[in-house]
Formats: C-alpha cells, sequence, structure tokens
C-alpha cells in the first residue's frame, strides 16, 4: 500500500543536515515534507515534486511529514552523469537502499580505518538502547559526569533509515556532545558509513577515538504488541555485538509508570524479552533510583524475569543528572510525553551514561 501525491514546492522552510523542510502545495492543500538532499539534490522553489503520503495517511508517528520520492521530469535541478568520480574503486565503495530504485554509492569506512578492524573494544563501555529517545538522557549523562568524554553515536538500520530524520541527533552534535556518528547496514548519513555492527563499534572506538559508544535504531520503533514483533530488538542483537568484541555492555532500560499499555507498565516487555531471552552475554544493567513503591516493582519485573540471575544489576542515584538535563537545550519527549510525566523513563537514561561514563574510568 503505498499512498501519493504531486505538488509544488512553494516555501523552503528551512535546511540541515543534509534535509530540507518544504511546504508543498497540491490538490488537496498545502503539506508539510521532508527532502533528502544526498537522495534528490537540494530543491528550489516552483520544482514539482512526487510525495510519498503513505505516512501521514496512516497517521503515523513522522511529525506530520510527507517525504519527496521524486523530482517530475522537466523541473529538476538534478544533473544526470554516467562519469565515474577519479580515483574511483568499487571496493571502496558500499551502497545504500540496496536494490531500490533510490539506491545510491557512499565510501565504506572499513576501508578508511583497516587497522581498526584487526582490534577489540578493550573494555570500552558501550551503550545500548531500545528507543532513540533515550540518547539525549544517555549522552546528557555521560556529559554531565565526564564533560570531556568522547562520544559516538551508532544507529542501527531497524528504524528511520536517515540520519538526518532525527532532530535530537543534530541537536546533540551542535551542542559538540556527539563526538562523531555512523550509519550501518541501510541507513545512511553518518559522518561514516559502515557496513555493519560489527565493524561500526571498531570503527567508533579507534576511527573516531570513542571513550563512549551509543548503539541503537534511529526515530521510528515498530512494535506489533507481540513478544517478538518490535524493532527495538536489536538492542540484544547489539549487546551480543558489544560481548563479542570485548566491550561493556550496558542496557538501558524501558521503563514507565505513564504508559497506558500495561505490557510497558514498569520495566516493558520488550526490556524484559531482550535482557531474558536475546542476550547471549552478561551485560550491566543500570537501574536508577526510584521511589519505594516504582522500585519495588522494577526490581520485581526483572528478578521475575530471571534478569538479576544472568546480568548485573546496578542502582544509581540518577537524579541530579536529570535535573542538569533538563537545563539543556535539548526537548526530551518519548511517545509525546515530556520529561516530567515519563520521568521513571529518562531517569533510566540517565543512569545507563553515568555508569558508562564510571566504567570509562574504570571503576
Amino acid at each position: 500500500m503505498l499512498w501519493q501525491a504531486i505538488g509544488v514546492v512553494e516555501q523552503i522552510v528551512r535546511e540541515r543536515d543534509g534535509v530540507q523542510y518544504l511546504r508543498v502545495r497540491t490538490d488537496t492543500g498545502t503539506r508539510n515534507a521532508l527532502n533528502y538532499i544526498p537522495l534528490m539534490g537540494r530543491l528550489r522553489l516552483g520544482e514539482h515534486v512526487l510525495l510519498n503520503t503513505t505516512a501521514t495517511t496512516l497517521q503515523l508517528g513522522t511529525g506530520g511529514y510527507d517525504f519527496v520520492m521524486a523530482v517530475l521530469p522537466n523541473q529538476s535541478n538534478l544533473s544526470i552523469s554516467s562519469d565515474r568520480p577519479e580515483g574511483w574503486n568499487r571496493e571502496h565503495l558500499l551502497v545504500r537502499l540496496r536494490y531500490t530504485p533510490l539506491q545510491f554509492a557512499a565510501t565504506a569506512a572499513e576501508n578508511l580505518y583497516p587497522d581498526a578492524l584487526d582490534g577489540t573494544l578493550t573494555g570500552a563501555p558501550v551503550v545500548a538502547i531500545l528507543l532513540h529517545s533515550h540518547l539525549a538522557p544517555v549522552v546528557g549523562a555521560i556529559r554531565y559526569t565526564r564533560p570531556n568524554a568522547r562520544i559516538a553515536y551508532i544507529m542501527t538500520d531497524s528504524a528511520a533509515l536517515a540520519l538526518s530524520f532525527s532532530e535530537t541527533v543534530s541537536q546533540l552534535k551542535a551542542l559538540g556532545w556527539l563526538s562523531g556518528t555512523i550509519t550501518i547496514g541501510q541507513a545512511f548519513g553518518g559522518d561514516l558509513e559502515a557496513v555493519n555492527l560489527y565493524s561500526a563499534l571498531l570503527l567508533a572506538r579507534y576511527g573516531l577515538h570513542a571513550d563512549v559508544i551509543v548503539v541503537g535504531q534511529g526515530p521510528g520503533n515498530l512494535g506489533t504488541g507481540t513478544r517478538w514483533g518490535f524493532s527495538g530488538i536489536d538492542q540484544g542483537l547489539a549487546l551480543n555485538a558489544i560481548g563479542t568484541l570485548g566491550g561493556q555492555p550496558i542496557a538501558a532500560l524501558r521503563i514507565s509508570f505513564s504508559d497506558p499499555r500495561e505490557r510497558h507498565h514498569g520495566v516493558s516487555h520488550h526490556s524484559l524479552t531482550v535482557l531474558s531471552q536475546v542476550t547471549l552475554v552478561p551485560c550491566h544493567v543500570p537501574v536508577p533510583v526510584l521511589s519505594d513503591e516504582q522500585m519495588e516493582r522494577v526490581l520485581s519485573d526483572l528478578q521475575h524475569a530471571g534478569v538479576a540471575d544472568r546480568h548485573t544489576v546496578h542502582l544509581l542515584k540518577a537524579e541530579e543528572a536529570f535535573e542538569w538535563l533538563c537545563q539543556q537545550a535539548i526537548p526530551l519527549t518519548t511517545m509525546g510525553r515530556d520529561a516530567q510525566i515519563e520521568r521513571a523513563y529518562f531517569l533510566a537514561g540517565c543512569a545507563a551514561g553515568l555508569l558508562a561514563a564510571t566504567l570509562v574510568s574504570g571503576r
């Protein structure tokens, strides 16, 4: 099922990090749209475009945006060329969005830092997040504790494929909190483009010289309400890779006492499934200190799922880091709820960052 619309670019609202925010006039009214410049080129006023309106038609959580999927003939500012760039070497390239009409080539970071792939993570702490909204509290808490730490973010391809779709990444880079980004699989737009998670972890450590690495999907977690059918399950795959490569795997917990769905109340069934069924290596599981009632529920959930038997559970006081983060210029929301409503969730993210900052120094 694919919904489309044809329109004319009538306003370029803003541009950042390889994406244009547009207002496009169509027969059914003016629509908000995003144009990924690496795919379509930089658009100008008056250009005719074909929009993918599937997400807005289905009222999915894209922020109300359609996406430019083509610039119509005779209106395009794209140059057509079959010339290969100077120094072109097929072995040094990788193709993103493979075998789709939008496939394009990027430089494989593995060829830029070949020596990095011969090493291990040498005990570096790596936080695996389940939802993209945990990126800001994890990174913020690390910066709160270790302001000079170099932090790299690896975005998997389980949710949004375009890194530039993430406002959070853009803001964290603007603040200087992220030293670099890597995209893997079919995701694209990172400072480095890697083939897979294993090579990306080593590239983050030795190519970007990261003290701490954060791994997780981009915006747009997909869930089906079933035990196994959620995109954030790749948190478990990441934890396994981290352990295999000799890093210290840290699992950020999805905790909520505001989500109306019982399966996400307390410790989400997503986190419990990952830590009890998917992970094959022992992990660090940071838990924020909460009120007595909430604390009892969280520890009970972890104990009942056998998490405490398989992994090391750490209790951390994250209130100070959380309050500091709330004063910074980073919007904190998850599932449409702000940090005060989802306080336990963001405290859990901060706890993961605090533990990572502690493990940097080997304590």
